[in-house]
């Protein structure tokens, strides 16, 4: 299967292991890849980045940061056993943009559900690499002063055109999809995109409708010295 040539052969160490997966202390057992150099890590005075019907993101006390993707129908249980979950699909979309150069961070260990069933939270996690002082990009336009914010958009315009380049839309293009370490520099923590095998009229549909929802997003947040960077990012579209 795609998914074990991949990514499974990236994880030498192997376990079986019960986790608490929020807060509420609902706990959860999961089938764990680890790298040797991946940290241990509790649920226990994290911050949370993000919690939606989707996905879950904390940063742990080390700094790590874990995305808990969570079940929203039955189907995502029977995805699991043929590498079609969303969890499966991020790590290899992960592998792929960090081939083409962008910045993503590098996972050290992921947990797949075990027996998942109706009454379980999540299908997995997954455990990035650590950054200091992350946050996401929506939430630091507010409060960083505009060279900062022009950085972050010139950075995301070299990131586009890779991915327009390689026929591969990101599948929610979001600024809460993307965050910034101390030094504003950017890199990308949801993974999730489709590929196609040339730029064809579904390519470039997909790719103009995922443009157009990202630089409705930024209209709200910019300001008129952002102009350039909505300018530059209307110009990669198709």
């Amino acid at each position: 299967m795609p998914f074990f040539t991949s990514v499974l052969n990236q994880f030498p160490q192997h376990s079986l292991q019960v986790k608490t997966i929020n807060a509420g202390q609902q706990r959860q057992c999961f089938i764990i890849h680890r790298k040797p150099q991946a940290p241990h890590w509790q649920e226990e005075n994290v911050r949370e980045i993000k919690d939606d019907e989707i996905s879950r993101v904390i940063e742990t006390s080390a700094g790590y940061i874990v995305k808990y993707i969570k079940q929203r129908t039955w189907h995502d249980n029977l995805r699991i056993f043929w590498g079609a979950s969303k969890i499966s699909t991020e790590l290899r979309s992960c592998i792929f943009l960090q081939n083409l150069g962008l910045r993503v961070p590098r996972v050290l260990e992921y947990g797949m559900a075990f027996i998942p069933g109706h009454l379980w939270g999540v299908t997995g996690y997954y455990l990035m690499e650590k950054h200091l002082a992350a946050d996401i990009v929506k939430h630091h336009f507010r409060h960083c002063d505009q060279p900062a914010r022009q950085k972050i958009l010139t950075q995301l315009v070299h990131d586009l055109q890779r991915m327009r380049d390689a026929c591969c839309v990101y599948r929610d293009l979001s600024f809460r999809n993307m965050m910034t370490d101390d030094n504003g520099e950017l890199f990308w923590i949801d993974t999730n995109i489709r590929r196609y095998s040339k730029a064809g009229d579904k390519f470039i549909a997909d790719w103009n409708k995922t443009l157009k929802v990202l630089l409705q997003e930024l209209s709200m947040m910019s300001e008129p010295a952002e102009h350039d960077g909505q300018r530059a990012i209307q110009a990669l579209m198709l």
